[in-house]
């Protein structure tokens, strides 16, 4: 078996741990969005490439191409936190977005239906649950419909 200065090379041709990390930032960080389309069950789940330095709306066109649903028509949740158009210029590190996370999301080419209910607050839908609102649930929920 050859071996290179550079590289060590494991046995049966395998990459090494350091090779292995460096392979797998080259593709970007594994982000799952479970996108949820009305009361459809179950929700549509996919997952996407990004690297580091990207943004939100860089990630979302991503889901766009995954889901077919176009970027405006998407509302995505993050940390229970809708994903307003003011993180679009964010990026996955200003987030701290990393491999493995998961974005909650709604396909808004139909009437969407909430689970976990959301609320409205002045910087956008929050999903209400007891991690959210630990001490008093809000007093208006919303669990369908379009929210402006």
């Amino acid at each position: 078996m050859a071996t290179d200065e550079s590289k060590q090379v494991a046995a049966g041709g395998e990459l090494n741990m350091l090779d292995m990390v460096e392979e797998f930032s080259k593709r970007g960080n594994q982000i799952f969005v479970s996108m949820r389309k009305g009361k459809d069950y179950p929700p549509t789940c996919c997952d996407v490439r990004a690297q580091y330095e990207e943004t939100i709306l860089d990630l979302k066109k991503k889901v766009e191409e995954a889901t077919g649903v176009p970027v405006d028509k998407q509302l995505l949740f993050w940390h229970f936190v809708e994903l307003t158009e003011a993180y679009d210029n964010k990026t996955l590190l200003d987030l701290n977005l990393h491999t493995g996370f998961s974005l909650t999301g709604y396909d808004l080419t139909e009437t969407p239906h909430y689970w976990p209910p959301v609320t409205q607050t002045p910087e956008g839908l929050k999903m209400v649950t007891k991690s959210t609102y630990p001490n008093e649930m809000p007093k208006k929920v919303i669990t369908e419909g379009y929210v402006n």
